[in-house]
This record gives C-alpha cells, sequence and structure tokens, in this order.
C-alpha cells in the first residue's frame, strides 16, 4: 500500500473498507490495569466484536509474548468464537511481524479499527506504522488502555497529532451503519444499550 502524507485527514470509517484488530488483550496485561477501567474497555471490545460480526468486518487477533502474558482474555476470546485465531508477536508493532502483516493485509481493508492493549505501547506503534503504509487507523479511546492514565493519554494524544483517527465506539459504529432503520442498525443499537 501507497504511504500517506503525515496530517492527512483520515476519512471515516466504512463498513465495506474496514477490519477490526484486536491487540494483545491478554490475561497478564488486563490484571494490571484498573479493575474498573478493565472491565469498560473488554465491555467496548466485546461490543465492537459482536458488531464486526453483524457488519461482517473481518477481524485479526494478536498476542504479544503469550508464554509470558497468557492467553487473550476469556471473554473476548468467547466473543471472537470462529475468529479467534491469535497471530503471537514480540514486535510491539503489528506491523513489526510478517505474518501479522500480511493477515491485515489479507483482509483487503484500507480502514481499520485498533482496539486492545497498552495505548501508549503496542496500539500506538502498530497504528503509526499501518498509517506509514497507507492504512486510516482509527482508534476507539473506550477500547484501549494503560497500566496508568497519563500514558493513555500521552498514547491517545501522540496518535491524534500524527493525524489518526481518535472517537468512541459508538462514534465509528454509527458511522460504518451511515443510517437507521436496517437490521443491522437495530442489531447494533442493542448493543449499545
Amino acid at each position: 500500500m501507497a504511504g500517506r502524507n503525515p496530517g492527512e485527514a483520515p476519512v471515516r470509517p466504512t463498513a465495506d473498507d474496514t477490519a477490526l484488530i484486536v491487540i494483545d488483550v491478554q490475561e497478564a496485561l488486563a490484571a494490571a490495569m484498573k479493575e474498573k477501567i478493565a472491565e469498560k474497555i473488554i465491555g467496548r471490545i466485546v461490543v465492537l466484536i459482536e458488531a464486526a460480526k453483524i457488519l461482517g468486518l473481518p477481524t485479526v487477533v494478536t498476542e504479544q509474548y503469550p508464554r509470558g502474558l497468557g492467553q487473550t482474555i476469556p471473554a473476548v476470546r468467547e466473543a471472537l468464537g470462529d475468529c479467534y485465531l491469535p497471530l503471537e508477536k514480540l514486535s510491539f508493532s503489528i506491523q513489526g511481524e510478517g505474518k501479522i502483516a500480511d493477515a491485515v493485509e489479507k483482509t483487503g481493508a484500507r480502514h481499520l479499527i485498533l482496539v486492545g492493549m497498552e495505548t501508549h505501547v503496542c496500539v500506538l506503534q502498530s497504528g503509526l506504522d499501518l498509517y506509514e503504509a497507507g492504512y486510516l487507523p482509527f482508534i476507539p479511546v473506550d477500547a484501549v488502555c494503560s497500566r496508568t492514565e497519563l500514558d493513555w493519554e500521552t498514547g491517545i494524544e501522540f496518535m491524534r497529532d500524527a493525524g489518526l483517527g481518535i472517537g468512541t465506539v459508538e462514534q465509528f459504529l454509527f458511522q460504518m451503519l451511515e443510517r437507521a432503520g436496517s437490521e443491522r442498525f437495530k442489531a447494533i443499537s442493542k448493543l449499545l444499550r
């Protein structure tokens, strides 16, 4: 994919050209988060996974050094169902692992919604590298987290300043839906209640 110019504003995600990338929502990382924050973030990630199924979005799942950090947490694995085909990585950026970069490319999507842990490390580095590779990454702030609020805030600010799309789960879902009244709208609206 051809690179984009720094500062070029991302367009909104569309249902026919978006993939969901679930980055490192693993047992040890989730346990290191503040409990209430982890619960909220995991809940929003599950909503996005369920919505991705309704919208037909391809999904890629990564796990950072699973021997040390454990598997993807059970709630997310359950939501993923047959989509739980984790790709192991040591690189912080998903673009640093050829098999993951290939899996992302094979989705055929130009827009990528990145969720997971941690905002200021793996999500940030993945987003920047994907942006430089010509993708349009979108980061829902309510579906990414870090161990500290400062790291989360600076990670989000850094990605916004770099030109990545920053929003919320609900915002991105309604952008992909485009209009009310459809069966997909009704199903996704139920998820958001």
